[in-house]
């Protein structure tokens, strides 16, 4: 029963999300490529940004995920859910640019200028998509072998700045929070969310366990 009602969780909010983008955008219709490639780019960005706050969320210590999937089962869904998530923001990416360069007339190179000129945020969410790249690789079995756990660590510490950096870009241009306060408060809450579960499941409860029990490292072999 517990694990329907987490399903629900993750589908109601998905629901909501979808919903503040056909408010927003959604409704307007498709009638070129350009206009197809664009609600694509955006509904990718969406899902995969609400994904994002999913991997963190798997991550975060929280008692009602570890009762429900075990640390073994949330780190399997931590890993299917970062290639899913980096596929759909990657395909944000390559559909949005294209779309928009069909509406304006200009070369991919061109567009690409054009984004960087003129709208807020997008230099940063290049580079929090171009970290999330780099944390999936070094995740990849393959690579995840040719570093350090300490290295590998580091490098995963990346994604909260990604985050971070595509939060700026997301509330700064997304057409679906222009005018719609509702949208841009429901995505304020679930960032808040996620950043609260953090902060008590990696660092106070973490914290409150070490000054109750004092415990330290005898030797290391």
């Amino acid at each position: 029963a517990s694990d329907v009602y987490k399903r629900q969780l993750f589908y109601a909010n998905l629901v909501a999300i979808l919903f503040f983008w056909w408010a927003g955008s959604g409704h307007d219709g498709i009638k070129t490529a350009a206009d197809a490639l664009n609600a694509i780019g955006r509904v990718t960005a969406l899902v995969g940004t609400y994904l994002v706050l999913w991997e963190l969320l798997l991550m975060a210590r929280v008692p009602w995920l570890d009762d429900a999937f075990g640390m073994e089962g949330l780190v399997v869904l931590h890993r299917r859910n970062g290639y899913l998530l980096l596929g759909l923001l990657v395909s944000h990416a390559i559909t949005q640019t294209i779309g928009y360069a069909l509406d304006n007339g200009y070369g991919l190179i061109q567009q690409l200028g054009d984004f960087a000129d003129h709208y807020d945020g997008l230099v940063p969410a290049i580079a929090a998509l171009v970290l999330l790249i780099a944390v999936t690789g070094v995740s990849l079995s393959v690579a995840r072998r040719r570093f350090s756990y300490q290295t590998w660590y580091f490098i995963h510490l990346y994604a909260y700045l990604a985050v971070a950096l595509a939060l700026a870009h997301e509330l700064a241009v997304g057409i679906d929070f222009i005018h719609a306060p509702l949208a841009v408060a429901y995505w304020w809450a679930l960032y808040l969310v996620v950043a609260g579960a953090l902060l008590v499941g990696r660092v106070a409860r973490p914290l409150r366990r070490y000054r109750r029990h004092r415990f330290r490292v005898d030797h290391v072999e």
